[in-house]
């Protein structure tokens, strides 16, 4: 017993007192260089770069895209009108081919709608012109494809282009809000 570790036979492995294998081969213990710890340090570093980089170019092409998008939508607020509750709701519902594209070659677009107007004048304007106002509603909506209504921001889009359409023709007031019962497109 004055010798603590005793050899295995033909592994070269050896046991100390306690029955622990060292697979080293001669009980000497092999430290691994002093390198992991940088090299762990610098593949975080290189981890959260790309995080970094990439939540910048996310972020910037997000804002790049809404204020494509608000730039169509600026309105001056003092040319708002307010909501008067007069409403005309006597537009026939219209059924369009929407344009085609490779995407969807043949949709049909099918909506009807409310509007609201500024002033009682309007209405018995809408009644005389409404089989014109209809034409026209119908030519806006023929001219769209699905890309473009296939989003909330794309049929606020559409109902702005439809207002102008008829506000176009108006000489008594104008139409202040168009609000869609029915918007199904196949």
């Amino acid at each position: 017993m004055a010798d603590n570790k005793k050899t295995g036979s033909d592994s070269g492995e050896s046991r100390d007192s306690g029955g622990a294998v060292d697979a080293s081969g001669g009980g000497k213990h092999k430290h691994m260089p002093s390198l992991v710890l940088p090299l762990v340090i610098v593949s975080v570093l290189i981890g959260l770069g790309g995080v970094g980089v990439g939540g910048y170019f996310l972020i910037t092409r997000t804002q790049a895209a809404q204020a494509a998008t608000d730039g169509d939508e600026t309105e001056d607020p003092e040319e708002t009108p307010t909501e008067t509750n007069i409403y005309f709701e006597d537009f026939p519902e219209g059924v369009v081919n929407l344009a085609v594209t490779d995407d969807s070659p043949f949709t049909y677009l099918k909506y009807a709608f409310t509007i609201e107007v500024d002033n009682e004048e309007v209405v018995e304007e809408l009644e005389t012109e409404l089989p014109r106002l209809t034409s026209k509603v119908a030519m806006v909506m023929s001219n769209l494809d699905w890309n473009e209504i296939c989003t909330t921001q794309g049929r606020e889009r559409v109902a702005r282009e439809a207002m102008r359409a008829i506000n176009q023709e108006l000489q008594t007031g104008q139409v202040i809000g168009l609000y869609f019962d029915t918007f199904v497109a196949q």
